[in-house]
């Protein structure tokens, strides 16, 4: 069967974004053919109906059944494959605006997702949460509003939305208004990581732009992830050489090093292999 790419099966779906700021989809099938990777700056919400299927997020790789939520944040990768004939699902896709706007409200904490992106939901709660999510979907497509009145009111129910998910989650983050700078901190850094990588790879650059001292951004970021920044970077940028080996095979191993902000194809080899035990050429042969 003729492989589809992300590229292929998303795309539709993005333009209903870039003209409404959202988009929801309520019975999806997933092709049967080869589906690629994506990685894009939207945020996506997608709850198995029917079937099940392998769910790669990132590099790691979880059994996605029936009441599966996964919230994929901006710039991380997702890739359905393996999936039941009958797997089935539905996809809320939100834009940059409308999360950069949710976020300035506060409260949820996105960090989680960041990490972990699966949520089980019971028959109640995946009810309780189609309420709001076909709020959104009727405020979007609404031709009795400005753009700036829907976009407001979207985010007010997006709001709603997310109290409810963090709800249907064990609550182990630390509430307190330090802990929430702490994160906001991570937040910046993360965007600037997505954005930067090719050329910054250092810590102290990106501390730099946050206006504190490396020591403390590294504190902060260990504090509020468990994960030291310097692994951030790493594994951010080991994640786009992957996907970059797996989708664009019409590219050379220099070609992808220098796209990629390596300056020499040894150095690219030697921190590819460092991180994952393989050189490019036999991850590549993989696949």
């Amino acid at each position: 069967m003729k492989n589809m790419t992300g590229t292929d099966f998303w795309s539709p779906l993005m333009e209903i974004v870039r003209k409404n700021e959202l988009v929801w989809v309520e019975n999806l099938e997933a092709p049967q053919g080869h589906m690629e990777p994506i990685s894009n700056d939207y945020m996506m919400i997608i709850l198995c109906k029917k079937g099940h299927c392998h769910l790669r997020y990132d590099e790691t790789q979880t059994e996605f059944n029936v009441g599966d939520m996964a919230i994929v944040m901006p710039h991380h990768s997702i890739q359905i494959h393996e999936h039941s004939k009958d797997y089935t699902f539905e996809v809320l896709i939100v834009s940059p605006l409308l999360l950069s706007e949710l976020q300035q409200l506060g409260g949820t904490k996105y960090l989680v997702y960041h990490q972990q992106p699966n949520v089980h939901l019971t028959q109640e709660q995946k009810e309780h949460l189609s309420y709001a999510v076909r709020l959104l979907d009727i405020i979007s497509r609404s031709n009795h509003r400005t753009l700036e009145k829907r976009i407001e009111a979207m985010v007010q129910v997006l709001n709603v939305l997310f109290e409810m998910i963090d709800a249907y989650q064990p609550q182990e983050v630390d509430d307190s208004q330090h802990h929430t700078r702490q994160e906001a901190i991570f937040n910046s850094f993360y965007n600037m990581l997505t954005m930067n990588y090719r050329e910054h790879k250092e810590v102290a650059w990106y501390a730099a732009q946050l206006y504190i001292t490396p020591k403390h951004f590294a504190k902060v970021v260990s504090d509020v992830t468990s994960i030291a920044p310097s692994t951030w970077i790493m594994n951010y940028v080991i994640m786009q050489i992957k996907i970059m080996l797996r989708t664009h095979k019409e590219m050379s191993i220099a070609e992808i090093c220098f796209a990629l902000g390596f300056r020499e194809q040894p150095a690219f080899t030697r921190y590819f292999k460092q991180a994952t035990g393989k050189t490019p050429s036999e991850y590549r042969a993989m696949y």
